[in-house]
Parts: C-alpha cells; structure tokens; sequence
C-alpha cells in the first residue's frame, strides 16, 4: 500500500509541476479559485483557523494526542510522516518560484502571510501524511474523518487565498510521497 500511495504522490505532485511550469494550470487554478472565493462567507474565521490543522503545530498536536490515548507507534509514525511531509515541501517550493493568489489579487488573503512559494501546498502535505498514515491502521469511519480532514485542509488554503488548485494537488501528492517513505522506514525499525 505504501507503494501504491507513494507512486499516487510522485504522478500528482509531477502532473501539477508540468502543468504549472508550462502554463497548462492558469485556466483551471482561476475557474477553482473563484469558485472557492467569490462570495464572502460567515464561516471564513472558522475556515482560517481550520487551515492551520495542516501546520507543523498540528502534527505535534495529533502526535501528543495518539500518545497520551495508548497509540504510540502511531504516534510516532505521525511525528515523522508530518514532519517528513513538511521537510519534503519546503524543498522543493523552489523549484517553481510562484506567486499566491492574493498577490495576484485573484482572492483576497484571510491568514497571515505565508513564507516561500506557493507551490506545493505545505499545509495540505502535512494534513495528506497524517491522513495517510493514520488511515491504513484504522477503521471506515476514521478513513472518511481522514480523508474529509485533509481534503479541508486544502480547499480552505484555497478560500484564505494562500493557494491555488494545483498548488494543493501538489501537496497532497508531497504528503502521500512522505508517508509512504516514512512508513518504509518506521517499519524498519
């Protein structure tokens, strides 16, 4: 499985770069962008907190959690999943020095400024390892909570203006890449 997830991760993180890097993205990332932001929303104070369950405070926070309930392996496969997630990431936004929406003024920006490129979605890699890492070791109902949390995360990094559509596809392809090499060593200990 971990294979599979991994090989999933490398075709959309791969399929998003050609796409952005040779403009293939534009038309899509605007219709996706103003779809998710074209009308002011109540919710938009709760969206913004919410994307921050794909920081690197969150991994720690899953991680505290699954530990103090009697889970420690998968704590510690968490820890490191998240936070591989989130190295692998920010290595690789400088492969495409892209701007983010609000700068473009495509949506306007709810979270405080984000640091380095917008490619790939840090947030939603982050959220994507912790989804998968936690999914193959738990039931459907916690599967669907998984997937819901992490396709969350990301269409919230979009209505707070921080990203765009291929910028999470990226980043949820990071996420799956990190998980399943995290996995691969966990497992070897």
């Amino acid at each position: 499985m971990k294979v599979v997830a991994s090989l999933l991760g490398v075709g959309l993180t791969g399929a998003s770069y050609v796409s952005v890097t040779r403009g293939g993205a534009k038309q899509f990332d605007k219709t996706v962008t103003a779809a998710f932001t074209a009308h002011p929303s109540n919710f938009d104070r709760l969206i913004a907190i919410a994307s921050d369950f794909g920081s690197s405070y969150a991994v720690c926070g899953a991680a505290g959690f699954l530990f103090t309930t009697g889970r420690k392996t998968l704590a510690r496969d968490v820890l490191v999943s998240g936070l591989a997630a989130w190295s692998l990431a920010q290595s690789v936004k400088p492969l495409v020095k892209r701007t983010r929406p609000y700068t473009d003024s495509t949506a306007e920006r709810l979270v405080a400024v984000p640091h380095g490129s917008s490619w790939p979605s840090g947030h939603t890699a982050v959220a994507t390892a912790i989804a998968a890492t936690i999914m193959p070791r738990t039931g459907i109902i916690s599967n669907v909570l998984c997937g819901a949390y992490a396709l969350g995360v990301g269409v919230s990094r979009i209505r707070v203006g921080v990203h765009y559509a291929s910028d999470i596809i990226a980043g949820a392809g990071v996420g799956l890449i990190a998980a399943g090499l995290s996995r691969g060593v966990t497992t070897r200990r």
